[in-house]
């Protein structure tokens, strides 16, 4: 089944299960500043792709994997804690 939101492109879209494995880590350098770091790795398992659905010439076994890497400052907005309801 061909994508039609990719009209010149013979795709083919799917419905991919897989797995997702990462980690992070946050570091609080001032009182209210904070640095992180994430990465994550993505495997949504493989295709075998050819003529009929992916405009290869030969087939070919395709591979849905994905890295990312993530990075980032917080600030922390210190606006004298939570609201409590006094009666």
């Amino acid at each position: 089944m061909s994508d039609p939101a990719l009209p010149l492109f013979a795709g083919q879209t799917d419905t991919r299960v897989g797995w997702t494995a990462g980690g992070g880590i946050e570091w609080q350098f001032a009182s209210n500043w904070s640095a992180k770091a994430e990465y994550l790795f993505v495997d949504l398992g493989h295709m075998n792709c050819g003529l009929a659905n992916c405009s290869a010439l030969t087939a070919t076994n395709v591979r849905f994997q994905a890295s990312t890497a993530k990075a980032g400052i917080n600030y922390r907005f210190n606006w004298g804690g939570p609201v409590t309801a006094a009666y």
